[in-house]
């Protein structure tokens, strides 16, 4: 099963936060530790955590080190893999267009840090 990541540049934190609660119809809750800031959601077996500032590097032709919000998307065990994995997909597709709506900014999804997927 392969990572998805969405990457925004210049985007506002609290922005993607409500974008997510709203769509989602839940608020989530919030994690602060030594990483940083988080905010975390749970639905149908998967975990979308909003990391503000994700301090990655550049790599693959990816500028990381230029996007100041990372949303990933977590799959956790289920007895139907390919369902899962085909919602997660259409979840982050719809959410791009929806950040990308709203906010405006530059967004990138990509799989295992390593390769775009152009929406």
């Amino acid at each position: 099963m392969a990572d998805l990541d969405i990457f925004m540049r210049n985007s506002v934190w609290e922005k993607v936060v409500e974008t997510i609660s709203h769509m989602l119809g839940v608020a989530g809750f919030e994690k602060r530790d030594e990483r940083g800031v988080r905010h975390v959601w749970y639905l149908f077996g998967m975990e979308i955590i909003a990391i503000d500032d994700p301090d990655l590097v550049d790599d693959q032709g990816i500028p990381f080190s230029e996007f100041s919000t990372e949303v990933a998307l977590i799959l956790h065990r289920t007895e139907h893999w390919e369902e899962a994995e085909a919602f997660r997909h259409a979840f982050a597709v719809l959410l791009v267009l929806r950040l990308r709506n709203l906010i405006g900014s530059s967004i990138y999804m990509v799989r295992n840090l390593q390769q775009e997927i152009k929406v």
